[in-house]
């Protein structure tokens, strides 16, 4: 796999503002575990691959940004809500083990929505309070791949942003985690990692939000989306607005339930 880069200098310009269908924490959630999957860095076969400054853990002000602490199949330091509407299944959060091998030690949270017959919009997502954060320009590292049974264009869609407030509805502009029209197609059984880098200005007393979920209301139409490896350090003047990167490949089992 080469170092891939890929612009957003038109994407990054676009305002967005999305009014999700339930209240945070308003739906019920079932706690899974995917031990199917498997992820290969870029950097593993590639030594002259970019990579972001600061890794995650290195001075982040998120907490848990690598999903490495899990409690009662809930990440650490995330509140993770989802819509409650009628014909759609219960959102999924899966503690996503992401090692190649079966005494690895590396996690990402996944969540999984499916249509059952239901209409408009459905959501999921998670947040937590930039406690540290005293007003100004930032360095966001942010990482997401999906698959879906369905290859409907612009349907599922995964962002992050940051609100005044725990309400996803207090972020004014959403940030897209893929570049594509689609998510990669679960038959496919490994999808780009694909991460997003730029500097960003956060107002004292924001929260990190990262939100997911499907727009239209495809019958049995499913996605996992998968989050993983988020930092935010000071942008000191040296990170400058950059885009997305192929960060490596995410794989899977196409048979395993979700």
């Amino acid at each position: 796999m080469k170092k891939s880069k890929i612009s957003v200098l038109v994407l990054i310009g676009l305002l967005s503002i999305f009014v999700f269908v339930g209240t945070a924490l308003a739906g019920e959630i079932d706690l899974v575990t995917y031990t199917d999957t498997g992820e290969i860095a870029a950097g593993d076969f590639d030594d002259d691959y970019w990579f972001a400054p600061d890794e995650v853990g290195s001075g982040s002000l998120i907490r848990n940004g690598d999903f490495s602490n899990w409690t009662n199949g809930v990440p650490d330091n995330w509140t993770v809500w989802a819509d409650s509407a009628s014909g759609w299944e219960n959102a999924h959060l899966a503690m996503t083990d992401l090692a190649l091998t079966p005494d690895g030690d590396n996690y990402g949270m996944s969540l999984f929505v499916r249509n059952i017959g239901g209409s408009g919009s459905f959501y999921a997502g998670a947040y937590q309070a930039l406690d540290g954060v005293s007003g100004g320009y930032y360095w966001v590292n942010t990482h997401a791949t999906s698959w879906s049974n369905e290859l409907v264009p612009y349907n599922a869609v995964a962002w992050y942003g940051i609100g005044s407030s725990d309400d996803p509805n207090s972020v004014t502009e959403w940030r897209s985690l893929d570049p594509f029209t689609t998510p990669c197609h679960n038959d496919w059984a490994v999808c780009e990692y694909i991460g997003r880098y730029e500097t960003v200005y956060i107002p004292e007393g924001s929260y990190f939000h990262l939100a997911a979920g499907h727009k239209f209301p495809v019958y049995n139409a499913w996605t996992t989306f998968l989050f993983d490896d988020i930092s935010i350090v000071p942008a000191d003047g040296n990170y400058v607005t950059d885009g997305y990167w192929l960060d490596g490949a995410v794989g899977w089992n196409p048979n395993a339930p979700r």
